[in-house]
């Protein structure tokens, strides 16, 4: 009996099951408390009690030194080893969800968002120039953020040990390009390989389109396209409403592993995601200074939408604020001003895709300790650009970003190394949401520009 409990149920020992027990006691107070707290503060809870039960069981354990898995076989730390697998087993099952939903939220956020756009507007003009200066700021905000997290070495002091780290073959940029063009979609779903469909999805959105006038079959499509995205956006609500209780085993099991040395990453992290913002804004100013336009007007009428958005977190609830500002302060048109402030609340994020998407991807390879060149930098750009399109109305965009540039990095099966930094998400939320108000408007003054449309009256009185 003693061996099917420590072999079948990997429960050999009362300390097991007492650490089980505390566990489903702290998923309970966690429960119990979602009508009270908001999400972000559940989730800092949640980070406090990870942290303080990986701490306790490193007291309880006397701090031992060696590989978890080398627990296996010492009794009195045996069910130090168990707990640690009980909690990759419940923070694995959370990541495969994650994982499940990255194909279906791009294919069905790349459809939703290209044939969601009304004819009546110049597509050719308007959504190609707003499009371009979203996308492009992202990638900007990205490759600052790699650029910055490679000088650093975010993720090198983690404290991983070798059997962790992943020998990869080191390909030239056009071996990788030629690897991300699909030559089987199927075969490109079934391996999540991201780059693949999105670029299949996207191709096959603009052709619908633009044959769409010609088959009465177009709107019941474009309904289901409707339909689908509102299912998608329910499964990912629903999934992401189980991240305070994953943020708790996968805290706790990153503490069981790595002890204190997972805090110092942490810290650098948020420190990045700042330094970020503010380059970020920065670019944002040089873009205007680019259209001739006053940088400091901007700062000046551009501040009641960017408090909205640091304070509320919330590109969506900001959105009329951001719609009024940009045109009854900074003098863009009536036309340009809900279409471009609206599509950034959907694509081209350069807070929670662009920087933060590449603080992972680095954070992620230097963990994994493969070395972060000029390749793995643009696998990360492309990657984060594209996450930007797919993750379209989708809640915990930050999450789906961070899954989606993991997953296209070959590494989605690792998503509980971000457990540290999902914790203390709200912090750096603030700063991005910021960013990506900021670069909504920055893209609809300088589309409004080059459509010879924009009051320079208005925008610099």
């Amino acid at each position: 009996m003693e061996a099917f409990l420590q072999n079948f149920f990997l429960i050999s020992s009362w300390k097991t099951l007492f650490v089980m027990v505390l566990l489903f006691a702290v998923f309970g107070v966690l429960y119990a408390l979602r009508e009270r707290l908001s999400f972000s503060q559940r989730m800092f809870l949640a980070l406090l009690f990870g942290i303080c039960f990986g701490f306790m069981m490193q007291v309880f354990a006397g701090f031992p030194q060696g590989v978890v898995e080398g627990f296996k076989t010492q009794g009195n730390l045996r069910w130090f080893y168990e707990s640690y697998i009980w909690f990759s087993f419940f923070s694995t099952i959370f990541v495969s969800f994650l994982k499940l939903l990255v194909i279906p939220i791009v294919m069905v956020g790349i459809l939703y968002v290209i044939l969601s756009l009304k004819s009546s507007v110049s597509f050719s003009s308007l959504f190609v120039r707003s499009a371009f200066w979203l996308l492009f700021s992202t990638a900007l905000a990205c490759m600052i953020a790699v650029s910055l997290g490679a000088y650093f070495d975010l993720g090198s002091g983690f404290g991983v040990g070798e059997s962790l780290k992943s020998a990869r073959e080191v390909k030239s940029l056009n071996q990788i390009f030629l690897g991300l063009i699909p030559n089987n979609i199927i075969a490109s779903m079934g391996s999540n390989s991201v780059v693949g469909v999105v670029i299949f999805v996207f191709i096959f959105a603009l052709c619908a389109k633009s044959v769409g006038s010609e088959y009465p079959i177009y709107h019941s499509f474009v309904r289901f396209v409707e339909f689908l995205h509102a299912v998608v956006y329910k499964f990912a609500l629903g999934i992401i409403g189980f991240m305070p209780y994953a943020v708790v085993v996968m805290m706790a099991g990153i503490f069981l592993r790595f002890g204190f040395d997972v805090i110092a990453p942490a810290l650098l992290f948020v420190a990045l995601i700042y330094a970020c913002a503010l380059c970020v804004f920065v670019i944002h100013l040089l873009i205007l200074t680019m259209h001739g336009l006053n940088p400091w007007h901007y700062c000046k009428k551009a501040i009641p939408a960017l408090l909205m958005a640091f304070t509320s977190r919330s590109s969506v609830a900001t959105l009329p604020v951001t719609i009024s500002t940009l045109r009854d302060r900074l003098g863009v048109s009536d036309v340009v001003a809900p279409f471009v402030a609206t599509l950034g609340t959907s694509i081209g994020a350069n807070g929670c895709a662009g920087y933060f998407g590449g603080l992972v991807g680095v954070f992620a390879l230097n963990i994994m300790g493969v070395e972060v060149g000029v390749i793995e930098g643009v696998m990360i750009v492309i990657l984060s650009v594209f996450a930007s399109i797919g993750v379209a109305g989708i809640p915990g965009t930050a999450t789906m970003v961070a899954s989606i540039v993991l997953t296209g990095l070959g590494m989605g099966e690792h998503f509980g190394i971000l457990a540290i930094v999902l914790g203390i998400d709200p912090i750096m939320d603030m700063a991005r949401t910021m960013s990506n108000v900021s670069g909504a408007m920055t893209s609809a003054i300088a589309t409004d520009k080059e459509l010879g449309s924009l009051d320079k009256e208005k925008y610099n009185s």
